[in-house]
């Protein structure tokens, strides 16, 4: 279902509903601004997860982008490891818009690693691997959050998402 809403949502674009309503595809740079600004402070959240505030990623997340990462943080507490996230040189840019989504492309440097989960300890160590990604956010709770992820959009990412998040290939829009 999710699939079948975000792809009528993308190919929605131009109809004379969207032009009469004025919600169209069109965000001022204001508007634009601030959902890249509240994209990187998700992020910001993300990376501020400990096994205390996991709670938190409600803020930055929402839909199954939520349930997803939720779900891997308590497999991996159940492992007895967390995922110390780590993200330098955070990239942003604002591809499109399509009322009510928001498609944006983000990169960023994952300096993340596995902690053991009650003492700390690295038990892993960081690979500093480049990543790449586009995303769709959509306003709720008066803040833009990330609510799925589209396929990882460089083959070095180890764990592409589930199919459930992914829209179809041909709606990717074209990194610019």
């Amino acid at each position: 279902m999710l699939i079948f809403t975000a792809t009528a949502f993308l190919a929605s674009c131009g109809g004379e509903d969207a032009e009469n309503k004025g919600s169209g595809h069109n965000l001022s740079q204001e508007q634009q601004d601030r959902v890249v600004a509240e994209t990187i402070e998700s992020l910001e959240i993300i990376t501020g997860l400990t096994p205390e505030t996991i709670d938190d990623l409600s803020k930055a997340m929402s839909g199954t982008a939520l349930e997803d990462t939720k779900k891997g943080i308590e497999e991996d507490l159940a492992q007895g490891r967390y995922r110390k996230r780590d993200y330098r040189n955070i990239n942003v840019r604002f591809t499109q818009y399509m009322s009510p989504i928001v498609t944006e492309f983000v990169e960023f440097d994952d300096f993340g690693y596995y902690v053991d989960a009650k003492t700390g300890a690295a038990l892993t160590q960081s690979t500093g691997e480049h990543r790449a990604y586009s995303i769709y956010v959509i306003e709720e709770d008066g803040r833009w959050k990330i609510k799925g992820l589209f396929e990882p959009s460089n083959p070095s990412t180890p764990r592409e998402q589930p199919e459930e998040t992914q829209l179809p290939s041909e709606t990717v829009p074209a990194s610019s």
